[in-house]
């Protein structure tokens, strides 16, 4: 059985969480819990110190992106999910997508932190970039499909939902959040909800 070392707060990891249940699949997700630990034994000995892991028998993987795709062709070979796109906007995307969530992480991860001193310009920067990037998301909404999500509507709604859950950003009025609201409200979607933000 397939093993996902993750938390259930994290949006990388749900993105993998929801192609699996999509897919109807049998695994384990294992709470790693404290991800400021700085071992990397924590995290199923991934040298980067970071969630989501996959062990699959022999198999291990680090990196959302590069374990949905071995989930892909191990269990979707006709990829109904379209998770092995090599369409150009697609890869884009993912590319943007993943921007966002790791300057996020960012912001969040240093609220939690000693301040740095200054700081303020590196974490401004990431703001700007989210903000800048959410708009870039924005007008290329035709890229997603709300009726049959896959793979881009899966990462798209882990981004959307940990933004709103942790307060990272002053999250700006776009007509995304409809996008948002139409494929959280879809049950295998909602069930993988980001838990709210604790302290």
């Amino acid at each position: 059985m397939m093993k996902l070392y993750a938390t259930e707060r994290s949006h990388f990891a749900r993105k993998v969480r929801l192609l699996l249940d999509h897919l109807e699949a049998d695994y384990e997700m294992v709470d790693v819990g404290v991800v400021t630990n700085l071992t990397p034994e924590h995290f199923r000995k991934n040298p980067l110190m970071t969630i989501p892991v996959l062990e699959d028998e022999d198999v291990w993987l680090v990196e959302s992106d590069h374990i949905n795709r071995y989930i892909a062709r191990k269990l979707d070979p006709s990829d109904r999910f379209r998770t092995l796109s090599e369409a150009p906007d697609h890869l884009n995307m993912r590319a943007v997508l993943n921007g966002i969530m790791s300057n996020e992480v960012k912001i969040v991860m240093s609220s939690r932190l000693e301040p740095v001193p200054d700081a303020s310009g590196y974490l401004d920067k990431a703001k700007a970039s989210i903000l800048t990037s959410l708009g870039w998301i924005d007008d290329r909404q035709h890229l997603f499909d709300a009726e049959t999500p896959g793979d881009l509507e899966f990462h798209f709604v882990a981004m959307w939902d940990h933004l709103e859950k942790f307060g990272a950003i002053e999250m700006p009025d776009l007509s995304l959040s409809s996008l948002a609201n139409t494929l959280m409200a879809q049950p295998t979607i909602a069930k993988s909800a980001c838990l709210p933000r604790v302290g």
